[in-house]
């Protein structure tokens, strides 16, 4: 399902009009007005309230394939529920370690309130992700990783 439907059954859970929805632009503001954040946030700010905060949800990018706020994600060290990845990486991601998958808006609801409700797995998974995120992600590691695929 789409974002518009996850960022919607969120709200009705949540609340959280201030950090659950979509940044403002021409598309989303014709297509989902009632999905918008609440205000226009900057790319910096973004980046700031996603590292304090505990859960990251993330939906499908194009054509399935993960989509870019993993990364972001992965970065900020944060809990992480997402529709199943589709697409192999060089060290998987995997389910219940680096994130909690859901394929219906309601089950993302019920995923975000299991990590609410129970701060280890919350705080493993959160340890987990900086860790590949150390790993993998960082720029120095992600080229290192890259010159040494296939030739070990």
């Amino acid at each position: 399902r789409g974002r518009v439907e996850v960022v919607r059954a969120l709200r009705a859970a949540f609340g959280g009009e201030d950090r659950v929805g979509l940044i403002h632009n021409a598309f989303a503001a014709a297509e989902a007005p009632d999905a918008l954040l609440g205000r226009k946030v900057s790319r910096r700010e973004y980046a700031n309230q996603l590292k304090t905060s505990l859960i990251s949800v993330n939906t499908d990018g194009l054509d399935g394939s993960p989509g870019f706020k993993i990364g972001e994600s992965l970065a900020a060290g944060a809990a992480i529920v997402s529709q199943p990845l589709q697409f192999e990486l060089p060290e998987p991601l995997l389910p219940d370690v680096h994130y909690l998958p859901f394929r219906e808006p309601e089950e993302c609801v019920s995923q975000c309130r299991r990590l609410l409700a129970d701060p280890e797995l919350a705080g493993r998974m959160r340890q987990a992700n900086l860790g590949y995120y150390r790993r993998n992600v960082r720029p120095e590691n992600h080229v290192r990783n890259l010159l040494n695929w296939g030739f070990e």
